[in-house]
């Protein structure tokens, strides 16, 4: 009986469709250009949705007040998140040590982010908005030492 049961199982192993092979996904950004294009216009959309500024004209508060500043809050979260996943992609992952164990706490904090944005608090953005910080701060120090910025005289052309 038991032999009836093992072949069968692999007859029925047999009978499955073949999967197709998994999609290769395609670099279409550089990390310099995803960083640029994607990464910092969301994380700095992120860093300024929450704050005090004082400046001479007094103090200045900063908060979402709409739904949609609160959904472009919550996409800029995602985008970053989601960066991070594609800063792990071979072809883009500088090595398989501190490189992904940076780029999946960014995408772990960036789920964070999302989560206080759904949820509107913004005393959870603010907090962590500067987790995020100290995470991107974190990659840039040991990574892009030296790598011109938009802007910057030495960007080649």
């Amino acid at each position: 009986m038991l032999r009836f049961v093992y072949f069968a199982g692999l007859l029925s192993l047999g009978c499955r469709e073949p999967r197709p092979p998994a999609a290769q996904a395609e670099i279409v950004a550089d990390t310099r250009q995803l960083m640029t294009a994607l990464v910092e216009p969301a994380a700095d959309l992120y860093w300024a949705a929450v704050g005090t500024v004082i400046d001479s004209t007094g103090t200045h508060e900063s908060v979402p007040t709409t739904n949609e500043e609160w959904t472009e809050l919550w996409r800029a979260a995602l985008v970053v998140g989601e960066s991070g996943n594609l800063l792990t992609m071979p072809g883009r992952s500088r090595d398989q040590d501190q490189w992904l164990k940076l780029s999946r706490a960014m995408t772990r904090v960036a789920k964070e982010a999302a989560a206080a944005a759904l949820a509107r608090d913004t005393a959870a953005v603010f907090e962590v908005g500067g987790r995020l910080y100290e995470t991107c701060t974190a990659c840039h120090v040991a990574y892009s030492v030296g790598i011109p910025r938009p802007g910057d005289s030495a960007q080649a052309k």
